[in-house]
């Protein structure tokens, strides 16, 4: 009988181990459940996040896509994208024009307007400019884009993306409208 109960206390005892030993593995696997699902997805989401460029346009970018792009499309014509290369190529050429003081497609030391965007967008193969300057208004200025036929032809032209850039020259308080279009 003494064995008995000593086999029954062992028993007990390995049970209440066993009992501990799984309650201390249950909280081993949850505790590395939490780290293995819920950092990672964290650290995913925040660097999907950071991944995502944040892309704001001027009232004057978006004024211009727009009007180009209700031309277009009254013409049956695919509507264009922003392209942020073409942008910069127009702010490039926006600003050797105020530096250097000239306003013109190629500059006074020969660098065309296609220059200016092949830069940026090694990969264009048909190019345009619009350039306007010194109006008072975003609409006058798209005015006279439409008036001129061939800034008109360069709006319905055969292109797929476009950038626009306003600038404006501290010397005469003018504003320089820059488009560069791209396919």
């Amino acid at each position: 009988m003494l064995r008995l109960t000593s086999i029954f206390r062992k028993s007990a005892r390995l049970i209440s181990q066993f009992i501990h030993l799984r309650f201390a593995l249950a909280f081993v696997i949850f505790i590395s459940f939490i780290f293995t699902f819920s950092f990672p997805i964290q650290s995913e989401v925040a660097s999907a996040a950071s991944a995502i460029p944040i892309v704001t346009r001027s009232s004057a970018e978006t004024y211009y896509i727009q009007a180009v792009n209700r031309i277009r499309i009254a013409h049956h014509l695919k509507p264009l994208m922003i392209d942020d290369r073409l942008n910069q190529s127009a702010n490039n050429k926006n600003i050797d024009m105020i530096n250097n003081n000239y306003w013109d497609h190629v500059s006074p030391n020969q660098i065309r307007f296609s220059d200016f965007i092949w830069n940026q967008f090694p990969g264009a193969v048909h190019v345009g400019e619009n350039l306007a300057r010194c109006f008072n208004s975003d609409s006058e200025v798209m005015q006279a884009f439409i008036a001129s036929p061939t800034h008109y032809a360069n709006i319905i032209g055969d292109y797929t993306v476009m950038g626009v850039s306003e600038s404006l020259d501290p010397t005469n308080q003018c504003s320089y409208v820059t488009m560069h279009f791209a396919s």
